[in-house]
């Protein structure tokens, strides 16, 4: 509706924006049970959406920078820190207030817990038993900061990184129209669509058909991953597969940006899509 609507008017857009508030209204749906609407023809200014940018961008900086120098920023409260300072204090806010109202809609037994359309993992999160000692449910025992912190997580996944891996997938796909007239071929003989104007969703049997498109789609992640790099960080002394000994509290990056186009791994085509 969106895309139809700026493509009337003949307005040009950010496919990039578009993308972040579609995934992050699917994200909140799906773990908060609420829909902030980012994703509407007004593109609203919604405060906790870019906050969650400004979280992003801040912690991106973190890896580049050394420990004691964004630890003294956020000490001193100036720079980025200062930044992240203000984005969290802006999701704190929108997260704790869908926690409360989960809360008093689940005490007061106005939503079912299971079976229902509206069920989320907020809900599946409160309402889980810690252990069975008393039979009181997690909606009474689980701390607030637990609950907040595991649906921030959870947000995160499931927006930035969805929409980074949909904008290179799109991209790639009409910059190469070969690979995206295969996917309409492939759609076409495999998936049932009543009426060229009519939208429906398919389930999983139907999807699994489309072989073609999700080779695709994992040939875009190679080149393109939407998280580009990771580190972690050994508790004790080891031995990684390549026969490497690390010793206690060292930090490993790997690239998966630069293994995704290794030609050793995936011959001298490994730049092509």
């Amino acid at each position: 509706m969106v895309l139809d609507h700026v493509s009337v008017l003949g307005v040009e857009v950010d496919l990039l924006d578009e993308l972040h508030r579609l995934t992050f209204d699917n994200a909140c749906a799906l773990v908060l049970g609420f829909d902030p609407n980012c994703l509407s023809i007004d593109f609203p200014q919604v405060p906790y959406e870019k906050a969650y940018d400004v979280i992003e961008e801040v912690a991106f900086h973190r890896h580049l920078k050394p420990h004691g120098f964004w630890k003294l920023q956020k000490w001193l409260q100036i720079g980025q820190e200062r930044k992240m300072k203000k984005a969290w204090e802006i999701i704190d806010h929108f997260l704790c207030q869908r926690i409360s109202r989960k809360r008093e809609l689940l005490s007061e037994s106005k939503i079912q817990i299971e079976g229902e359309d509206h069920f989320d993992l907020l809900t599946h999160i409160l309402v889980e038993d810690d252990d069975d000692k008393g039979g009181e449910k997690g909606v009474f025992r689980k701390s607030d900061k637990f609950v907040r912190d595991m649906a921030f997580n959870l947000l995160a996944a499931g927006s930035d990184t969805v929409a980074s891996g949909l904008v290179w997938f799109l991209w790639l796909v009409s910059t190469h129209p070969l690979v995206e007239m295969k996917i309409l071929e492939e759609i076409k003989v495999n998936l049932s669509v009543e009426g060229e104007e009519k939208w429906r969703f398919f389930n999983f049997k139907e999807l699994s058909k489309l072989v073609y498109l999700h080779a695709a789609i994992c040939e875009a992640l190679r080149l393109y991953p939407p998280v580009p790099f990771e580190h972690k960080d050994s508790i004790e002394s080891d031995i990684i597969p390549s026969g490497l000994h690390i010793g206690r509290n060292t930090r490993i990056i790997y690239s998966l940006y630069s293994m995704g186009r290794m030609k050793e791994v995936w011959g001298e085509d490994c730049l092509e899509f």
